[in-house]
């Protein structure tokens, strides 16, 4: 009995230290830091909101001790951050073209929202030729409540004339031209980026895609993406932004339902990877002649030595960007036109095995392949016609 006894008071004065070394038991300082979570938003909206969440003295979320009002302040210092890290070349929002809200936190309360309403009409009377930024850090009314990092409100700015309104993105060079009728009754959107290789823009077919969507009810954004040069962020960022420039201008730019991307050749490699990267997006994908694969053996070598940035890839990088293989059942539905007759993009190797990659995946796919055309659409006696009866299609379903 008594070398029981003995073992018992071992573990008691054990399970004593540990509950209190433990967390959960290590007392609360009162230290809270707000930190910003929205970190970037590019928008022709009205309104935005921005999020914050409050943390403690070891950064675990948690709640406000007492009642804590927030809200924003416009930090013109931090626009040569913003475009050392972004590329960008911006101008500050003047202070005329917006307003900030405040966010009160409850006690108990670990985050909250401040929402941020831009003047849109006013800023596209500046006929700014860069866009505009508006970078904000938190205040709040509580001095021993710390506050860190910054939200950055992008708008693009917009000029030129009401048959097609230029579109300043925030990098220094790529900009879109968009087209739409203002009659605000246009029913979709088409996101076009030109194909060229990724060493140049086909005039040829923007021309051509203009012409065909007249009339149309599709408010059309030509996509003059900066170049890879090497550096495929470039263009991969311009494409995110005028996707989202889009997504936002809905009201401002024909009222459209559905956005879709589009694009020829290298375009459409774009396309494709846009529709991979963000499916929840866009509604639908048009690819012509589309480079896919970045595969050494089967794809089109200028165009992958300019996006990679290497005529030698790493099987990383061309399992990364090869977009027949990061087809989910998540990707929007697919319009895919070719010629067999292609010698510039190897159909079979590319748009035929990217719709087999759709299919696959459970993906709805409209595969067109036409025996004689080459690398153009200028031959196909069915298209554009085909196209737009499957755009009108997909509103039906």
């Amino acid at each position: 009995m008594k070398m029981k006894r003995l073992f018992v008071f071992p573990v008691v004065i054990l399970l004593a230290l540990a509950v209190c070394c433990s967390p959960a038991a290590v007392e609360d300082n009162g230290e809270r830091t707000a930190v910003m979570t929205t970190r970037k938003i590019l928008t022709l909206a009205d309104e935005v909101t921005l999020t914050f969440k409050v943390l403690d003295g070891k950064y675990s979320q948690a709640s406000v001790l007492e009642d804590v009002a927030f809200t924003a302040k416009a930090y013109p210092k931090a626009l040569a951050a913003y475009e050392n890290e972004n590329g960008a070349s911006v101008v500050m929002m003047p202070e005329d073209c917006y307003s900030i809200g405040t966010a009160v936190v409850r006690k108990m309360e670990t985050s909250g929202e401040i929402v941020v309403r831009i003047d849109q009409k006013k800023l596209r009377r500046l006929s700014s030729a860069k866009a505009f930024l508006l970078p904000l850090k938190l205040e709040s009314n509580n001095p021993a409540m710390k506050l860190r990092d910054y939200a950055y409100v992008v708008v693009p700015a917009l000029g030129g004339s009401d048959e097609c309104v230029r579109a300043v993105l925030p990098s220094a060079d790529g900009y879109a031209d968009i087209y739409y009728s203002d009659t605000k009754d246009n029913t979709d959107c088409i996101v076009y980026f030109p194909g060229g290789g990724f060493a140049n823009h086909t005039p040829g077919c923007i021309s051509q895609i203009v012409d065909y969507c007249k009339g149309k009810g599709i408010t059309l954004a030509i996509v003059m993406y900066r170049l890879p040069n090497r550096d495929r962020r470039r263009t991969m960022t311009d494409c995110e932004n005028a996707i989202e420039m889009m997504l936002t201008g809905k009201a401002m730019l024909g009222g459209y339902s559905k956005l879709g991307v589009m694009g020829e050749s290298a375009g459409g490699y774009l396309a494709a990877l846009m529709s991979a990267m963000h499916p929840k997006k866009i509604d639908f994908q048009i690819d012509c002649y589309p480079v896919i694969s970045m595969d050494p053996g089967k794809t089109h070598t200028g165009s992958m030595t300019m996006f990679l940035g290497t005529a030698y890839p790493s099987q990383e990088l061309i399992d990364t960007y090869s977009v027949e293989k990061r087809v989910t059942s998540a990707t929007p539905p697919a319009y895919v036109a070719y010629s067999i007759d292609d010698d510039i993009v190897k159909p079979n190797e590319n748009s035929h095995a990217y719709c087999e990659a759709l299919r696959k995946a459970g993906v709805p796919v409209k595969e067109i392949p036409h025996e004689t055309g080459g690398h153009h659409w200028g031959q196909w006696q069915d298209f554009p016609a085909s196209m737009f009866e499957w755009i009108a299609s997909l509103h039906a379903e």
